[in-house]
């Protein structure tokens, strides 16, 4: 389900935010309209009003805060606007009455209205833009508010020829989830696996290595890398954690979340870099119109990893702006490996889960400057700290680590004539990371202190034009250009026992062009037999990089709607992503070139070879993206189904493949990394060739490159490529039931095949379904019931069964399956009015206490479960208070 709305704010005697939706009213007097046919499908309520919005004609003006949270259900059929106006509204406990000239009030149905407020009502144009028409003059004024959408730049468009899923305030709240980490987690389309992927146990992940020692989580869209999916905070980037690799979403407060959207195609033509395997774009709350505030304690049923939180949030909105300030601390215990079954061989004593403390406050205003001008600006500040234990069969670490993350925008969005816009921002983030570790080896009992700094800055400025061009008999035919630019700096300071170990910088910088149009060919006044509606998406981006060239990446979307009920969809998109600052460092440290000698293929001893090792000239990874789908409302009453066919093809991705003794009888997977040689002469001039680059020399054999018949080139280089293909499905439901409302979910996930070549002219191997890698299934089915005093929900975890291929004789993993149940309890209805507006909430994760299925550790030592699809907590119960005012 796509997430994009159009949201006006009104001002009334209260000063409370309003949704202002034009639709074509009938005047007081006139003949009642003829009955059309009307088509929507179960979504929120607000957009479900919007959708009403664009296929009928009345106003309709409903307070923001009525809206938030209830769902509509699906609708089809010919009927008169007020009709389906009726049938969107029933089960919510909200009412309309007729107000003004064609003209709609939303309340609710018990409303206690204290005084008079008259107002008259601005008009839309009828258009499908939904942009502000001519307004009376003698009316209250009101401004047209844009909220965040995703997948494109122009106002009042959904771009619905891209796939897209959404997480709203209420599945968030239904969820049961208090973290970033465990929403994510939840999504069948992200992977958990990877360096950063894992979060706080990543570093048991055979996949990831010890790495990511600042718990970050990054998001891992189709398994193809955390930094190949890009994160926005309000659609926009945030400064990266772990060496500039990905976002690290846990530092963002999830009680200050309004909505998460997912676009789950390539998307570089809108984005720009790392938006391969899709785009997250994380929705900050900005309706609040007073204040909220609640309490939270948790634990594992198995004992560690107790939780304990608190947030509050105040909101402020007037006549001609708005602002939020909103806090949340959140503290974890540690999980030792004692703890569980699934942990017990690791040496002791170790902690999978670390201690986390995590302080995050967001602040954001908007407010009108002059006339067809609004300024706007957020930021983000975060600090978290956590500590850890870990020890293996040779080495110790006591590990404490601290990060500090600023984000921050500010902007301004002003009229410039023709009904164009104009929009120029600047974006400032900072990460700050601070590691100190005791490490210990346990064969002497030497001990090391080792200490990382690791700064990430990044300044930016964006300016975006937007408006109409024309109209077709369609609708109205917008575009959107503009242009960026970035500024990247990285700067490591690494210290062993307090000497100097690394001091290396980075710096990446990029500017770029951007176009966008959006055609709708056919609509409601020109449709035909078959075709309904027929737009078309146009984009197209040109980044060019200081250090890296230049790339121009397309896009092309197409929606067909051959039936009101069947909207079908295809796309097309090339995307790309610059090597992160990380890659560049790793670039800088020096080549170097050396005589080894590693298992002969033949199996009778050693062969020597020469190895190079270091980085070639580095260039940005590119893909295209292919994905066909569709939405479906089915004649089941408030039944929806989507699905999406997508294939990537991911070349030039960057790779280093590491020095192994068995690398000669690997040539299948080296491919092109070995070369041959013909004798010993010519050994010994590839040899002084790389010497003469400047490459560091050593004879670790002492031979002089005597019986060397082989060149095998480790250098990080522009040389893997993954095939990945799959399907997406998505259903919903929402039916009355009891006196309260029903509604069904389900987000599933297939995917086909991961083919990977790790180096040009290797052996292609599928990925899928092995330990590490995602498997093929996964799966998140839910319902939940919502009544005036109790709601209850419930939701479904599934991923499918793999094979662990980390062990001499490959063995089965069995499927893993939990369930979630969340509970809610309005305690005004029980304890009257001196509760206000207090809730209780309980809820459980893994309620049947499933354990991990079992995967033999491939070291001694290691975990007997998969980080990267299973999880060691166990049933975790917690409690929340919260109140709202």
């Amino acid at each position: 389900m796509k997430c994009k709305s159009i949201f006006s704010r009104a001002s009334l005697a209260s000063a409370v935010s309003f949704l202002a939706l034009s639709v074509s009213g009938t005047a007081a007097g006139e003949p009642e309209p003829e009955p059309v046919a009307i088509t929507i499908e179960a979504q929120p309520l607000s957009k479900a009003l919007l959708d009403l919005n664009r296929q009928t004609g009345v106003i309709i003006i409903v307070s923001q805060e009525l809206v938030s949270g209830k769902t509509a259900p699906a609708i089809a059929g010919t009927m008169t606007p007020e009709a389906a106006l009726g049938r969107l509204l029933a089960g919510t406990g909200l009412r309309f009455d007729p107000v003004g000239e064609g003209a709609y009030s939303v309340s609710l149905t018990t409303a206690e209205v204290e005084g008079d407020a008259t107002f008259q009502l601005a008009e839309l144009d009828p258009g499908r833009s939904g942009s502000l028409g001519k307004q009376d003059e003698t009316a209250p004024e009101y401004r047209l508010k844009q909220i965040s959408v995703t997948g494109t730049r122009l106002r009042g468009v959904e771009n619905d020829t891209a796939p897209g899923i959404s997480v709203d305030r209420a599945e968030i709240d239904q969820s049961g989830y208090s973290t970033t980490r465990d929403l994510f987690i939840s999504l069948p389309q992200n992977f958990s696996g990877g360096p950063a992927g894992a979060g706080e146990d990543g570093p048991f992940a055979t996949a990831a290595g010890v790495t990511n020692w600042t718990g970050a989580t990054g998001v891992n869209l189709r398994g193809l890398g955390s930094s190949s999916t890009l994160v926005l905070l309000d659609g926009r980037r945030m400064a990266p954690s772990q060496f500039g690799q990905t976002v690290d979403v846990s530092l963002i407060p999830l009680s200050a979340v309004s909505r998460v959207d997912v676009l789950t195609e390539g998307s570089s033509a809108i984005y720009g870099s790392d938006a391969i395997g899709g785009v997250v774009n994380i929705i900050m709350r900005d309706d609040l119109d007073g204040g909220e505030a609640g309490v939270r304690f948790g634990a594992a049923d198995q004992g560690g990893r107790s939780e304990r939180a608190v947030h509050a949030s105040l909101g402020k909105i007037w006549s001609s702006g708005r602002a939020l300030a909103a806090l949340q601390f959140q503290e974890f215990d540690a999980l030792d490996s004692r703890d569980r079954k699934a942990t017990e061989n690791v040496p002791a004593p170790s902690q999978i889960f670390p201690d986390l403390e995590t302080f995050s406050t967001v602040l954001s205003i908007e407010q009108d400057v002059f006339s067809g001008a609004r300024a706007f600006g957020s930021a983000l500040y975060t600090d978290k700290n956590y500590t850890r234990i870990h020890r293996n069969s040779s080495l110790s670490w006591d590990t404490e680590s601290s990060t500090e993350n600023y984000s921050a925008t500010a902007g301004l969005v002003f009229d410039i004539g023709g009904a164009w816009q104009a929009t120029p921002s600047v974006q400032y983030g900072r990460d700050t990371a601070k590691m100190s570790a005791l490490e210990t080896r346990l064969t002497t009992g030497v001990t090391s202190l080792v200490t990382q700094d690791l700064t990430f800055e990044s300044r930016g400025a964006d300016l975006v034009l937007e408006g109409p061009l024309f109209s077709l008999p369609g609708g109205e035919v917008r575009a959107a250009l503009g242009a960026s630019y970035r500024d990247d700096k990285f700067h490591q300071l690494s210290w062993r026992n307090s000497l100097p170990n690394f001091n290396r910088r980075g710096n990446i910088r990029t500017k770029a062009a951007f176009g966008e149009i959006y055609l709708p060919l056919v609509g409601a006044q020109n449709h035909l037999p078959g075709v309904q509606a027929l737009d078309l998406s146009l984009a197209y981006r040109y980044d060019e990089y200081a250090q890296y060239g230049s790339t121009g990446n397309p896009r092309l979307g197409i929606l067909w709607q051959p039936v009101n009920a069947l909207r079908l969809r295809a796309s097309y998109s090339e995307s790309f992503r610059a090597p992160n600052t990380n890659e560049q460092l790793q670039s800088t440290i020096g080549n170097a070139a050396f005589f080894y000698a590693v298992a002969d293929p033949s199996g009778a001893g050693t062969a020597p070879v020469l190895i190079l090792q270091g980085s070639r000239p580095l260039r940005p990874e590119t893909a295209t993206s292919l994905s066909i789908g569709g939405d479906w409302d089915t004649p089941v009453d408030g039944l929806s189904v989507s699905f999406n066919h997508y294939r990537i093809d991911y070349t030039d991705r960057i790779t280093q493949l590491p020095l192994s003794n068995t690398v000669l009888t690997q040539a299948d997977i080296y491919g092109s990394a070995i070369s041959p040689l013909a004798d010993d002469a010519t050994a010994r001039a590839a040899a002084d060739e790389y010497i003469a680059l400047g490459y560091s020399f050593f004879d670790l054999l002492g031979t002089g490159g005597a019986g060397v018949r082989y060149l095998v080139d480790l250098r990080m280089t522009n040389a893997a490529s993954v095939e990945q293909s799959g399907y997406d499905f998505g259903l919903t439901q929402r039916v009355d039931l009891a006196g309260g409302d029903l509604s069904l979910q389900m987000n599933a996930s297939y995917i086909d095949k991961i083919d990977t070549r790790y180096m040009t002219g290797g052996a292609s191997t599928d990925l899928l379904g092995t330990t590490g890698y995602p498997t093929d299934w996964r799966l998140r089915a839910g319902a939940g019931w919502s009544g005036e005093t109790v709601s209850v929900s419930g939701a479904l975890n599934y991923f499918s069964d793999y094979t662990n291929n980390t062990i001499l004789v490959p063995e089965p993993v069995d499927a893993w399956a939990t369930v979630d149940l969340t509970a809610r309890l309005q305690l005004r209805r029980l304890m009257g009015h001196r509760a206000g507006n207090a809730e209780l909430g309980l809820s459980v994760s893994n309620l049947f206490d499933e354990r991990p299925p079992y995967v033999e550790a491939a070291l001694p030592g290691g975990v007997s479960y998969d980080p990267a699809n299973a999880s060691p907590i166990g049933r975790f119960v917690a409690l929340e208070l919260r109140t709202s005012w």
